[in-house]
């Protein structure tokens, strides 16, 4: 008669051999007389190790990744191939600087505009307004340089065409079409100065033609137009801009420092009852992920405080009734705070080592909460353990 059981029995034991757990039993079998007799070189060892590779922290400053460019992408991505083919074809040039033909602007600052009753920002009162905060930011708002001895203001440091920078001249022109008439073409989205074009013999000898063409719908938004012939009537929402140099490594860091300084402006300084302002540097989001890792270093040590509390007190077990107190023989607080200790030495380890070899340090590893401390401090053996009556 054929024995169920003991075939069952015979292919699990078959299986076993298969498994790794017997494996890592008898190694860890063999490794604790050897861990007990080396105990205290292999104490001190972690210890010298973990202070030797944290020194990889020093590093941090030269390869931290914050440009948002680059942080959520990873270094081969296809657009960083597309964007070099780009570049090099269209390449920027720092007095031949043409909007919308150069796809590296890593400096600018653009300021977004409307009027605070709600109304269009075409009004001349409003015009008026926006001119003298556009006259400020060109020609007021300066940074000094290293000595001291010079301060530069976005005429110095504007990305311009033959020496002349870009001065949102839409709001010039706006300014003036009173003066200039049916001369001013708005129609949306391409509008400009009309002049009158003379052609060949064989065609019509005049007609209107649009002279310095300017494209509206990137300097307007919320916009209302005439039905009869698609002109504006009415905009809510204009943009300043101010596009600045980066090529050389301290003219980039001068070009921030201005962007730092309108933006103080703009929060500590301007104020209008008749427009309301919100604006963006190519800094912004960086500066957003460095404010939300400044936040999560206090929260981490929170939570991880938190949690170490939580795993020592799990880690004491009390005698059962009649008895009172603490059962130190099934406690092992000190497993628990070895696995703390190690935990923490462990990420130390690992970061430091990374910087040491010079691998680059992306910022999204500290401000996305990827670092999950699961504490598990437990001994099998515990529940097998009868309780201790004294």
């Amino acid at each position: 008669m054929i024995n169920i059981g003991e075939i069952v029995g015979r292919r699990l034991a078959s299986m076993s051999v298969l498994s790794l757990e017997p494996l890592i039993r008898r190694f860890f079998n063999a490794w604790g007389p050897i861990a007990y007799r080396f105990k205290w070189p292999l104490f001190i060892l972690p210890l010298l190790l973990t202070v030797g590779l944290s020194f990889g922290f020093l590093r941090l400053g030269t390869l931290r990744i914050d440009d948002p460019a680059y942080v959520f992408t990873p270094s081969d991505a296809r657009w960083r191939r597309e964007l070099r083919s780009f570049s090099e074809n269209w390449p920027l040039n720092e007095n031949k600087f043409l909007p919308g033909k150069s796809f590296e602007t890593k400096r600018f600052v653009n300021v977004l505009i409307r009027a605070r009753d709600g109304g269009s920002i075409l009004r001349e009162e409003v015009l008026k307004e926006i001119q003298v905060l556009n006259q400020w930011i060109s020609n007021n708002i300066s940074v000094p340089t290293d000595d001291g001895r010079f301060n530069l203001t976005y005429q110095d440091l504007c990305l311009s065409y033959d020496w002349v920078c870009g001065g949102n001249e839409h709001i010039d022109m706006l300014l003036q079409r009173n003066k200039i008439g049916n001369f001013l073409d708005l129609s949306y989205p391409r509008g400009g100065n009309k002049v009158e074009c003379v052609f060949p013999q064989d065609l019509p000898q005049i007609h209107e033609c649009l002279d310095t063409p300017v494209y509206l719908g990137t300097v307007f938004g919320d916009v209302e137009l005439f039905r009869e012939n698609n002109t504006v009537k009415s905009a809510k929402i204009t943009q300043l801009f101010y596009f600045l140099k980066q090529e050389q490594s301290i003219v980039r860091r001068y070009s921030s420092e201005f962007s730092y300084a309108v933006e103080r402006f703009f929060l500590h300084y301007y104020k209008s009852n008749i427009i309301s302002i919100s604006f963006a540097h190519y800094q912004s989001l960086q500066d957003g992920l460095g404010e939300n890792a400044e936040r999560f270093a206090p929260n981490f040590v929170v939570s991880f405080t938190t949690l170490s509390i939580y795993a020592l007190v799990s880690a004491f077990c009390f005698k059962p009734k009649p008895h009172r107190g603490i059962d130190w023989i099934r406690s092992k607080p000190w497993l628990a705070c070895a696995g703390l200790s190690t935990t923490l030495m462990s990420i130390i380890c690992g970061f430091g080592s990374l910087m040491l070899m010079g691998v680059s340090y992306n910022v999204i590893n500290t401000i996305i909460p990827f670092l999950i401390i699961a504490i598990l401090s437990q001994n099998d053996g515990f529940r097998e353990m009868k309780n201790s009556p004294t």
